[in-house]
């Protein structure tokens, strides 16, 4: 089918298109380089001013997304970090070496070590 005959047909010819250099916000674009592995997991918090990331390399850690830095590198894990979340100043990771680890984001420091899962986390 071609597009005149299945717009009529829709109710499509109303649809109008935007350019989306004009209706869109500038995103700038910022590469993050730390982590020697792949990353597994990604959490952005600080309304959109920071980054956790989880790798391959055993390490989360948090960028400043306004700078591309890295502000924290937490190193714990003694295996691949899969999956990682924040809520508010605490970071939580979990791992191929079957922990979950908690973090306080400020310092970049271990808060505690859940050990007890038989398999990844």
């Amino acid at each position: 089918e071609t597009e005149d005959e299945w717009s009529d047909e829709e109710g499509l010819d109303d649809v109008q298109s935007i350019d989306p250099a004009e209706e869109c916000p500038i995103i700038p674009f910022i590469e993050l380089k730390g982590h020697t592995d792949d990353v597994w997991s990604l959490k952005v918090f600080d309304n959109g001013h920071k980054l956790l990331s989880a790798s391959g390399d055993n390490t989360l850690k948090v960028w400043d997304l306004t700078t591309g830095k890295v502000l924290h590198t937490l190193k714990g894990h003694t295996s691949f970090v899969f999956g990682c979340d924040v809520y508010n100043d605490i970071a939580i990771s979990g791992g191929d070496d079957r922990t979950v680890r908690v973090w306080d984001l400020s310092t970049g420091s271990i808060v505690s070590v859940l050990k007890g899962h038989s398999r990844l986390v």
